[in-house]
């Protein structure tokens, strides 16, 4: 291989490498979903979320919760700028007498939660099913 050949070769190569490089710096969001039986998936949730308060990230709360009642997470984030929207729902999602369930409160709250999608940079769903 000649130098001006084995000269182009490695520019082309450079190249592709540094498209990728920028495409690696472009902000994507991400999407983390805490599942189980068992506690803690409220308490990874509001961690995840106070850490990127703390980074200077903007964050948005939908909690799907049997009625509204006052909780400390809400009182601790709100005021550094968290948006929080608290939608009433039954917990139940099934009818023993008919077999039907209904839809889970994300689906049928769907419309709010897509509209929040806009503006912050971490949404959080809680007791989405």
């Amino acid at each position: 291989m000649s130098e001006d050949r084995y000269q182009q070769r490695q520019q082309r190569q450079k190249e592709k490498v540094d498209a990728r490089i920028a495409e690696a710096q472009q902000e994507r969001g991400i999407l983390i979903v805490f599942t189980g039986n068992g506690k803690g998936k409220t308490t990874a949730a509001f961690g995840t979320a106070t850490r990127a308060v703390g980074h200077g990230k903007k964050v948005g709360v939908i909690q799907f919760i049997q009625r509204s009642v006052p909780n400390g997470e809400r009182n601790l984030l709100e005021p550094h700028g968290v948006e929080f929207q608290v939608m009433a729902t039954r917990l139940y999602l099934g009818n023993t007498e008919t077999g039907k369930r209904t839809p889970p409160p994300a689906l049928r709250y769907g419309s709010t939660a897509n509209g929040c999608w806009q503006m912050p940079r971490w949404i959080w769903l809680s007791s989405t099913n």
